[in-house]
C-alpha cells in the first residue's frame, strides 16, 4: 500500500517552467528544435561522475569516486551552486536504493523515490522517451532546475558508475526551483511536447526544425552520380535554412569502401561546413545503415539529417563518387525554410576525422577548434588493432571548455548512455534511441561505436573547445586502434579545423584478418550434441575463462559429440584456425569438423598434469562475410585419460593473403 500511495505521489510531479528567453534552456531544448543553432547563454556548464581521478580505471568499479561525502545513512554524489539546471542523469547501475533531492539548501528533500524508477519510463515524469533504458545504459533528461543550490543524495552504502550534466545560468534567466504540483500548467504541456517530438524518431521532422512561420518548400532532384564528377545535388543563392535532408536509396551508399563523399558549403566558404563519407555522416556502421536517432540516421531504406543549417545568402551540395567506380542513381529531398541566419546564431558543422591508427600516448580528438559555438552530437566507430576484444573502449571521454576541464567520463560506452560492452543483453549489439545508441558491438572483430545527440546537455564554448576519448584502460592510451568519427556542431566563426579529405584507401573501413573467439566469455554457441553431453563455462585462476564439452561416451547416433561456434567474418577468404584448449588427464582428443567430415588435424589434449595448453594449428576452412559456423568434436581419448571432454578457451582464425 505505501509503495502504490508514493508512486501516486510521483505522478503529479511536474518539472519548472519553461524560459522561452534563454535558447536551448530547460524543455524548449526540445521542443523548440529551430532553436538548435542558437548560441547558448549559459554561464557554464559542469558534469559529476564516478571518474577516477588518478587516471587509472575504476571509476565506478569500487565506488571510492562515486560521492562527495557521506552525511547520516546516505552519500552526497553532488551538491550543485545554482542557479541551474540538471540535465542528465545516467547511471549503469541503477539500485532500487532512495535518491533525494535537495533544493535550495532545505532540510527536507521535495523529490525522493527509488533510484531505479528515474529510469523506468513508468512514473511521471520520468517517462519515456525523456527517461529510457538500453544497451546496458540507464538515462533521463527530465530537466531538473534549482534556483540557488542541488543536493543530490542517496540513501546507501554503495554508489556505483554516474554521469550527471548541468548547466549554470545568470540570475537574470529567472530560473524558479523544480516543484511538486498537482495543477495541468504550462510545464505539464511542455513536457508532454518533449515526450511528443522525441518519439518521432525517423519521422520527418523538418517543420520542427524550422521557425516558426516559416514558409518551407521542398527541392527534389533525381541524379546518375557518375564516378570523378562531382555532382551539385542542390544550389541556392537566397537566404534561408536546410532544414531537411533525405537521401535514398539508402543502400546507394552502404559498403566498407565509403566511396560517397558529401559536401556542403555555406556563403562562398570554400571549405565545406559538412564533409565525409555519406554512410559515416548518417550513423551507417562499417558501411551498413545502422543509427536511427531523432535528426540523423536511416529508416526504411531512405538517409536523413533534420539539423537545422541556417546561412546568409548561399547554400550548396555536393555529392562525390570516386573513380573508377559504377555510377549510382540516387533520390535527394532538401527541405528549405526560407528564414535566414539569424545574427545570434553559428552555421552548422560535421565533421568526419579518422585515426588509423590511433596515437599511443594521446586521446583520439572529436573535436578541437576554436571561436564560439557548441556541439550537438557526436558518432564514434572504434576497431581495435591486434587485440583480442574491445579493452580499448574502457576509455573516457573527456572535455576542455575555455581552458578548463569540464567532463570526465566513465567509460566510453558511458558516452553514449549504454553500459557493459560485451554482456548479453547490454551493450553487444547495435539499438538505436531518440538521443543516443549503440552502432555495434562484435568482440571476435573487435568493433564497437555509438552515437549521441546533446541538445538540453549541449556542450558551449566561448573561446575554444577540446573534446576527446581516450583509447585503452587508462590515461596511458596504451591501446591502439582504428578510431573514426563524426562531430555535429554550431560555430559562429569560420572553422578553424581541417576535414579529413582522404583518399579511397585511407577512408574504407579496415577488413578484420584476424578473428579471435573467446568461447569462455560470450562467443555465441550455435549448438552442441543433442543428448548424452554436457557444456558449461568456467574459470581457474592460474588457467582462465574456458568452454567445456563433457561426453558419456565418443559417439551419438549422430556421430561424435561436438560443439558448434558462431565466427564472423568481413571479408571471404581462406582462414587458418588455430586453438588454445586446456591440457589435463581428463581431456580428450579435438578436431574440426567442415560439411560433417573432419578437417585438418586431431589434437590430443591429454597431460598428467592440468595446465593451459599453446596455441595449435588445426585447419583451413573457408568463411564468407557474416556468421559462419565451426564445429569442433571430440573423436576419442588418450588410454590414459580419465573422463571425454575438452575445455576451449581460445579460437584464433587469420585469413590467408
Amino acid at each position: 500500500m505505501a509503495r502504490a500511495l508514493f508512486c501516486l505521489t510521483v505522478a503529479l510531479l511536474v518539472p519548472f517552467a519553461t524560459h522561452a528567453q534563454v535558447p536551448g534552456m530547460g524543455l524548449s531544448a526540445y521542443t523548440r528544435l529551430y532553436e538548435l543553432p542558437r548560441l547558448r547563454q549559459s554561464i557554464v556548464i559542469g558534469n559529476v561522475s564516478s571518474h577516477d581521478p588518478s587516471g587509472k580505471n575504476d571509476d565506478g568499479f569500487s565506488g571510492a569516486h562515486s560521492f562527495l561525502r557521506k552525511e547520516g545513512d546516505g552519500l552526497v554524489i553532488a551538491d550543485i551552486a545554482g542557479p541551474g539546471i540538471l540535465y542528465r542523469f545516467f547511471t549503469p547501475t541503477p539500485t532500487e536504493d532512495s535518491i533525494e533531492f535537495y533544493f535550495d539548501g532545505e532540510e527536507r528533500p521535495r523529490l525522493k523515490l527509488p533510484m531505479r524508477d528515474l529510469f523506468s519510463g513508468r512514473y511521471p515524469p520520468f517517462t519515456a522517451p525523456l527517461s529510457v533504458h538500453g544497451v546496458g545504459g540507464y538515462v533521463t533528461y527530465v530537466p531538473i532546475a534549482f534556483a540557488q543550490s542541488l543536493k543530490l543524495v542517496i540513501r546507501t552504502k554503495l554508489v556505483q558508475f554516474i554521469q550527471l550534466n548541468y548547466a549554470r545560468y545568470a540570475s537574470s534567466a529567472g530560473i524558479q526551483s523544480w516543484r511538486p504540483s498537482g495543477g495541468i500548467g504550462e510545464d505539464a504541456v511542455q513536457l508532454g511536447r518533449a515526450r511528443d517530438v522525441l518519439s518521432r524518431s525517423t519521422q520527418n521532422v523538418s517543420a520542427l526544425a524550422a521557425p516558426p512561420g516559416a514558409h518551407i518548400v521542398t527541392r527534389r532532384v533525381t541524379r546518375s552520380i557518375q564516378p570523378g564528377v562531382p555532382a551539385t545535388l542542390l544550389d541556392v543563392a537566397t537566404p534561408g535554412r536546410i532544414v531537411g535532408i533525405r537521401l535514398s536509396p539508402a543502400s546507394a551508399f552502404a559498403g566498407t569502401a565509403r566511396s560517397t563523399q558529401l559536401r556542403i558549403y555555406f556563403d562562398g566558404n570554400p571549405t565545406p561546413a559538412i564533409a565525409g563519407p555519406v554512410g559515416d555522416l548518417f550513423l551507417y556502421a562499417w558501411g551498413k545503415p545502422t543509427g536511427a536517432s531523432l535528426l540523423v540516421g536511416s529508416a526504411r531504406d531512405t538517409a536523413y539529417m533534420y539539423f537545422p543549417m541556417p546561412y546568409d545568402r548561399r547554400a550548396r551540395v555536393e555529392l562525390a563518387l570516386d573513380p573508377g567506380l559504377a555510377p549510382i542513381a540516387i533520390h535527394a529531398e532538401f527541405d528549405l525554410a526560407d528564414v535566414p541566419r539569424r545574427e545570434d546564431e553559428g552555421r552548422f558543422h560535421a565533421r568526419w576525422h579518422r585515426e588509423n591508427p590511433t596515437a599511443p600516448g594521446r586521446p583520439f580528438t572529436l573535436l578541437r577548434t576554436e571561436g564560439r559555438g557548441h556541439i550537438v552530437g557526436v558518432a564514434l566507430l572504434a576497431q581495435g588493432i591486434g587485440t583480442d576484444g574491445t579493452p580499448f573502449f574502457e576509455g573516457d571521454d573527456r572535455v576542455v571548455i575555455d581552458g578548463d576541464t569540464t567532463v570526465r567520463g566513465t567509460g566510453s560506452e558511458d558516452a553514449f548512455n549504454g553500459g557493459w560492452y560485451d554482456v548479453p543483453g547490454r551493450w553487444d549489439r547495435a539499438r538505436s534511441f531518440p538521443l543516443s545508441g549503440s552502432l555495434g558491438y562484435s568482440n571476435a572483430l573487435a568493433r564497437t561505436g555509438g552515437y549521441r545527440l546533446f541538445l538540453g546537455d549541449a556542450y558551449p564554448y566561448s573561446r575554444s573547445i577540446d573534446f576527446t576519448i581516450e583509447h585503452g584502460e587508462d590515461v596511458s592510451n596504451g591501446i591502439s586502434g582504428d578510431y573514426s568519427a563524426v562531430t555535429y556542431y554550431y560555430t559562429r566563426d569560420e572553422t578553424r579545423v581541417t576535414w579529413s579529405d582522404l583518399p579511397p584507401d585511407g577512408r574504407a573501413v579496415r577488413d578484420v584478418d584476424r578473428i579471435t573467439l573467446n568461447p569462455g566469455w560470450v562467443a555465441p554457441v550455435a549448438s552442441f550434441s543433442i543428448r548424452n553431453a554436457t557444456l558449461e563455462k568456467g574459470g581457474e585462476r592460474e588457467i582462465g575463462r574456458f568452454l567445456r564439452l563433457a561426453a558419456d561416451s565418443t559417439w551419438t547416433d549422430f556421430g561424435p559429440h561436438g560443439v558448434d561456434l558462431i565466427a564472423p567474418a568481413t571479408t571471404a577468404g581462406r582462414y587458418r584456425v588455430s586453438v588454445q584448449m586446456v591440457e589435463g588427464p581428463a581431456q580428450g582428443i579435438v578436431q574440426l569438423f567442415e560439411n560433417d567430415q573432419p578437417v585438418g588435424r586431431a589434437v590430443d589434449t591429454y597431460a598428467s598434469e592440468r595446465r593451459k595448453g599453446s596455441i595449435e594449428y588445426l585447419a583451413t576452412v573457408q568463411l564468407e562475410p557474416g556468421d559462419n559456423v565451426l564445429r569442433f568434436k571430440l573423436v576419442g581419448k588418450n588410454p590414459g585419460a580419465t573422463r571425454l571432454a575438452f575445455d576451449l578457451m581460445r579460437v584464433v582464425l587469420e585469413r590467408e593473403r
